[in-house]
């Protein structure tokens, strides 16, 4: 049986599907119909669809918050908040006489078995003098001298009646309020170890009690504030030594430490001596350093 050409040619036509008249029956223009799709051109949404970039967004964020988080220095303060991040072997109350930001900003004295306060028992109560201006003066704990600012174990001063002194001993606390950024050259201090030097001269100190505040403000709080709050309780603080015989030079600090660091601005001290290691008419206050991570 003989078939017409032309009925031939549509049941092929009609076989294969109707060509695209735009594209003239181009056989490979057809198939260009992928093309036009754009989707393997623009499977560069890949790239551009920032799936890989919200990715690395989400990351950042992560490691923005775990930055956060990093302590180097080990002190229990995140870096961010650390004033010394990387651990310092500073003395971190030297004074402003000694070249230092810190400064005591008032001095006390309370009945220890009640707490009433009684100005009379402060022996010197002239904030301005500086380390060499006088003996017994309110400013002389933070006055350790050089070539020992800094040194932890040694404390060096020009004169063995250089210390914060109160009348009477078993009956009276004496009281420091201390801004450890007097100077205004930092916001807050972080410390760990307290060394507490001994007196020899006519007094003694036989246990102390340290106190942190959270005001960060230029305004110290005064020193029967409510949001003092203790480091520790009192701690017994021992004879030291003499190390030259005359006080100039004492060694043998009683050393009072945390496993976490103090973050503060302020700081109270109270010092009491109750005639355990003689010298037992005065409370006298040679000098405390500070100290945090070392690494």
């Amino acid at each position: 049986m003989h078939v017409s050409s032309s009925l031939f040619l549509f049941a092929l036509l009609s076989a294969c599907g109707t060509t695209n008249p735009t594209d003239s029956g181009d056989p490979a223009h057809t198939g260009g119909d992928t093309d036009t799709s754009g989707d393997t051109d623009t499977s560069g949404d890949t790239d551009t669809s920032g799936d890989t970039d919200t990715a690395d967004t989400g990351s950042d964020t992560a490691d923005t918050a775990d930055t956060a988080l990093v302590d180097a220095d080990g002190d229990g303060l995140p870096d961010a908040d650390d004033p010394t991040p990387n651990g310092s072997a500073l003395n971190q109350l030297n004074g402003t006489f000694t070249g230092g930001a810190a400064s005591v900003v008032a001095i006390h004295a309370y009945l220890t078995l009640d707490g009433t306060e009684y100005p009379d028992y402060v022996y010197n109560d002239d904030l301005s003098l500086g380390c060499t201006d006088a003996y017994w003066a309110p400013q002389h704990p933070l006055c350790d001298e050089s070539p020992t600012t800094d040194d932890p174990d040694i404390s060096s001063k020009s004169s063995g009646s250089s210390g914060a002194t109160w009348q009477g001993s078993t009956d009276i606390t004496g009281v420091l309020v201390i801004d450890a950024c007097a100077d205004e050259s930092c916001v807050a201090i972080d410390f760990m170890e307290a060394h507490i030097f001994q007196m020899f001269s006519d007094g003694k100190t036989t246990s102390v009690r340290i106190s942190s505040h959270p005001d960060l403000g230029a305004n110290a709080p005064a020193w029967n504030d409510t949001g003092w709050t203790p480091i520790g309780d009192f701690e017994a603080i021992g004879a030291g030594t003499d190390i030259d015989g005359t006080g100039l030079t004492v060694g043998s600090p009683t050393v009072l430490s945390s496993d976490t660091a103090t973050l503060t601005r302020y700081l109270r001290i109270e010092a009491r001596n109750d005639g355990s290691l003689g010298s037992g008419s005065y409370t006298e206050l040679r000098a405390v350093k500070l100290f945090g991570a070392v690494i």
